[in-house]
C-alpha cells in the first residue's frame, strides 16, 4: 500500500539488540562497567548486517543516539514501575 513503510534496520538493530541481551540490558540500568561498550557495539554489528554494508560515522551515531535513549527510557520506566517487560508493546522512537 502507499505510504507503508518497509522495515527499519536501525530500530531493528536496536530493538534486537536490547531484546536479545536482556543481562547487558539490566548491567547497563546497574551503571556496570563494560555494559554499555558491549550493547553499543552488539547494536552497531546489527545495524551493519541489516544494511548489509558498512556503516558511515553519522549511522554509527545514531545507532548509539537510538540505543541510549531507548535505554534511559526504559531505564525511567523500570524506576516508576511501569511494565513487566523491558519493551513492552512500545515503538522505539528517536528521542
Amino acid at each position: 500500500m502507499a505510504g507503508e513503510k518497509g522495515p527499519d534496520p536501525l530500530q531493528d538493530a536496536v530493538r534486537g539488540t536490547i531484546e536479545g541481551y536482556t543481562p547487558q540490558v539490566r548491567d547497563w540500568m546497574e551503571d556496570r562497567p563494560g555494559a554499555w561498550g558491549f550493547l553499543a557495539g552488539k547494536a552497531v554489528v546489527a545495524y551493519r548486517q541489516g544494511l548489509g554494508r558498512g556503516l558511515t560515522d553519522l549511522e554509527r551515531r545514531r545507532v548509539w543516539h537510538l540505543l541510549w535513549g531507548t535505554l534511559s527510557a526504559l531505564k525511567g520506566r523500570r524506576r516508576g514501575g511501569e511494565g513487566a517487560g523491558l519493551l513492552a508493546d512500545d515503538r522505539l522512537h528517536d528521542p
